[in-house]
């Protein structure tokens, strides 16, 4: 429906969790439907890619579509990094030959998306619930875990992230 508003010949669809079916059912529709986290390269090359595929004549239009980073509620941990924060520690160059800040930053960020993932999911018994709570503050505990090694890495590794207002840290 978005694309046929904005006119676009093309859909770019980026999931972390979800159903897979409904991952094949937007591939039917057209759409080229990826797994996220991407970097900002990978994504610049996946659009890139896809514009490329556009009907001649037709007029491009990019709308990026992101899911609200609302935070979360009750004993929650709170994030130490943002979603833009960790795209930019996942695109950016280091000294450390295995790339660990890109690597923990893709794990905070799946565990991230995990946890709303989980606080969204739709429980039909007080027990679903009660499974998709655990669920979501494993997750969450997990986050902070991580959360705590990423700024290890970023001090050890002389790594500030640039003040932005949409950056919370």
């Amino acid at each position: 429906a978005l694309a046929i508003r904005l006119g676009s010949p093309s859909v770019v669809v980026l999931y972390a969790f979800g159903r897979e079916s409904l991952a094949d059912t937007l591939r039917s529709a057209g759409a080229t439907v990826r797994r996220d986290p991407i970097s900002a390269r990978e994504l610049c090359s996946l659009v890139t890619s896809v514009a490329g595929q556009k009907r001649p004549g037709s007029s491009a239009a990019l709308a990026v579509m992101m899911p609200a980073d609302t935070g979360l509620t009750g004993a929650t941990q709170v994030r130490q990094f943002d979603d833009a924060s960790l795209a930019y520690l996942m695109d950016i160059s280091t000294n450390v030959a295995c790339e660990c800040p890109r690597h923990v930053a893709e794990i905070v960020m799946q565990l991230a998306n995990f946890e709303r993932y989980s606080q969204d999911c739709l429980s039909r018994s007080p027990a679903d619930a009660d499974l998709h709570a655990h669920l979501t503050a494993v997750a969450a505990s997990a986050r902070t875990g991580f959360e705590r090694a990423l700024q290890r890495v970023m001090t050890a590794e002389g790594i500030v992230l640039p003040q932005r207002a949409n950056m919370a840290l």
